[in-house]
């Protein structure tokens, strides 16, 4: 009895997913040394996480962390990913586990995603919808990202399923269905923003809307209710994250991170063979760097890891050359004129927010979120999923063939998606990655911390501040284990906290020095800082960076043991929660109603 298109998808995609990690899991192993140099962000935020976890279970909100920088906010900083994937994986089995396990999960995610998008959505065969979803599932932004320590992006792979909830194979047959695929398009994107993936939100709706414009161009027809979801959804997504949104814009009203200039090329061919170098044959590297300007911080090699390998690139114009003989002069639309205007709009704007003029700059930095950045080259992550999906049915169009498995068509897109999956994961297993096997930070402080709590031991207090120097009291020094003081129950001074400034240039140092926390600073307060200063100061009455004062050493010890501690708030704040647990319950009641209703019918 022949296996079903489903079933083969599922199984090719188990093998996959082996040839994948039999590829790439040297980067993530088990015992956490050499991993990527920002992992000494997360590693020790997990950590936090698990911490507050211990201490007071999952719904007790973790504003505030003491494990860095004296005391920082922690659900408000949007580098921080305590309601996610990592952090659940984390209190589970450490995390080690966790980084391990959320790379399968979201590699899994993006191949299954992508082979349901390409043959419901783009009616493409089977194995042309499994060559798509290989080619995402060996995307060099995805691996090479959760390698250096980029933890925030893995929700990146949620995009071709988001995709499909939007797009879906047909015109949505019932309310029932838009109203369900909404509340999960809502969910995913609020998925993305708790994860902390705040720069990979935009690249992933440009994505969407560019698959949208391409379904108008095949069809002849602008379909209205893709739109709509995708703008309901982002209500939803707004409403289920809502209490860390406000804390996150109050933290980032105090620390705006606006002084770094975006990076851009001056000339438009080097702005364009930079992304197509990137996405279809090897990193550009150092003459990318070379050719951009007003540009602070260089671009490692990381930055431009956009890969599909030079598979995607002979499948595209194989089959759009082969379309294009086909169909010399397609009708043309009023549909089809405002998709092909969609489409270009979206191909054009990862390419032209990497190019500098001054006036072009300056508009950028006033666009919020944009203007926080310091590179838009990662928007360049769009041609990688776009690319991918259009391939399934490029090579359906190569082979010239009716839709569908039967006969010898179908032998021969199996043939040529098995040779094009074959070269994908030799191009992978071929590629350099030294850069990334010979990075420095070493997370076995953070594992052991975890395994001494999980076997017993007391949730390590923050006891003392210290300071990492390496030469004179108060230099910066950028040591790359620095912020895994937590795990010995100290709080790094000269921590990595990005929302600060990559050298600490905005951190409000103070009059916090090395030593017992419970010490006087001398000026009236103890030697640790009061975080809700740096959210809400005129609440609070103090200004971003002061101490707890001497006769709030309850509190003091409280937030230093990972427990909360009575501190003022805006009314906002309290809004925003109590809308945000409202938002949860309701969409929680509303889902599983559906897909009960669903499920009866």
């Amino acid at each position: 009895m022949p296996l079903s298109p489903n079933r083969i998808i599922f199984i090719s995609g188990l093998g996959l997913l082996a040839a994948f990690w039999l590829v790439y899991g040297s980067l993530f192993p088990s015992t956490p040394v050499n991993l990527g140099h920002d992992y000494n962000l997360h590693y020790p935020n997990l950590l936090a996480g698990y911490f507050w976890v211990e201490q007071n279970g999952w719904f007790q909100a973790p504003w505030f962390s003491p494990g860095q920088c004296a005391g920082v906010p922690y659900l408000g900083d949007l580098n921080v990913a305590f309601y996610s994937a990592p952090q659940v994986f984390t209190v589970l089995a450490g995390p080690s586990f966790a980084v391990q396990a959320t790379v399968l999960l979201f590699a899994a995610i993006g191949f299954y995603g992508t082979a349901l998008l390409a043959r419901d959505t783009f009616n493409a065969s089977l194995a042309a919808s499994l060559l798509a979803g290989a080619l995402v599932l060996f995307n060099g932004f995805f691996i090479y990202r959760a390698a250096i320590g980029h933890l925030t992006f893995h929700p990146i792979m949620l995009t071709p399923v988001v995709a499909w909830l939007v797009l879906g194979g047909t015109q949505l047959s019932s309310k029932s269905a838009f109203w369900l695929r909404t509340l999960l398009v809502g969910a995913a994107f609020a998925v993305m923003f708790h994860a902390g993936m705040i720069h990979g939100v935009i690249p992933a709706v440009l994505v969407i809307i560019g698959l949208w414009a391409m379904l108008g161009l095949r069809d002849n027809r602008l379909a209205i209710q893709p739109l709509i979801i995708l703008g309901l959804a982002a209500v939803v997504a707004g409403l289920l994250s809502a209490g860390r949104l406000q804390a996150a814009l109050a933290f980032m009203s105090q620390f705006p991170r606006a002084d770094y200039p975006l990076p851009g090329f001056v000339g438009l061919w080097d702005a364009i063979v930079a992304p197509f170098q990137a996405v279809f044959l090897t990193p550009p590297g150092a003459w990318a760097v070379e050719a951009m300007t007003n540009r602070k911080w260089s671009l490692g090699r990381h930055e431009w890891e956009y890969g599909i390998s030079a598979v995607g690139l002979i499948v595209l114009v194989a089959g759009l050359g082969r379309a294009f003989i086909r169909h010399p002069i397609p009708h043309v639309s009023g549909a089809r004129l405002i998709a092909a205007a969609t489409l270009a709009l979206v191909i054009a704007l990862p390419i032209a927010t990497n190019i500098y003029g001054e006036s072009w700059n300056a508009l950028l930095k006033s666009i919020p979120i944009i203007g926080q950045s310091s590179s838009l080259v990662r928007w360049y992550v769009v041609y990688t999923f776009l690319a991918a999906i259009l391939c399934a049915p490029a090579l359906d169009a190569a082979l010239d063939a009716a839709l569908g498995d039967a006969g010898g068509a179908g032998r021969n897109r199996a043939m040529a998606a098995t040779l094009g999956i074959a070269t994908v994961i030799a191009w992978s297993a071929l590629e350099d990655r030294t850069h990334y096997l010979g990075q420095t930070y070493d997370g076995t402080p953070i594992q052991a911390a975890y395994d001494a709590v999980t076997d017993g031991a007391p949730v390590p207090a923050v006891a003392t501040l210290t300071m990492t120097v390496s030469s004179g009291a108060g230099r910066f020094n950028p040591d790359v284990n620095r912020n895994n003081a937590i795990a010995r129950g100290e709080s790094e001074l000269l921590c990595n906290q990005p929302m600060f400034g990559y050298t600490l240039e905005n951190f409000p140092l103070g009059e916090s020095f090395t030593g017992d926390i419970l010490e006087e600073d001398g000026w009236g307060g103890l030697n640790i800082k009061n975080p809700a200063c740096y959210m809400y100061p005129t609440e609070n009455n103090c200004q971003p960076g002061e101490s707890f004062l001497m006769e709030a050493e309850d509190a003091a010890l409280a937030f230093a043991a990972y427990k909360p501690f009575p501190f003022e708030r805006p009314a906002r704040h309290d809004i925003a929660v109590w809308l945000n647990i409202g938002a949860l319950l309701a969409w929680l009641l509303a889902t599983v109603g559906l897909l009960v209703r669903r499920a009866r019918s």
